[in-house]
């Protein structure tokens, strides 16, 4: 199983999205980046 959650920032010079979970079966942190053009 695996959870997911969302949240953005912007910054004057970067927009980006994270993107993190957590994998509940390995307690492990999980953080994918996305530009947002």
């Amino acid at each position: 199983m695996f959870v997911k959650f969302e949240y953005s920032f912007f910054l004057p010079d970067v927009k980006y999205v994270d993107f993190r979970g957590i994998d509940l079966k390995t307690g492990n942190l999980i953080t994918q980046r996305f530009s947002k053009d």
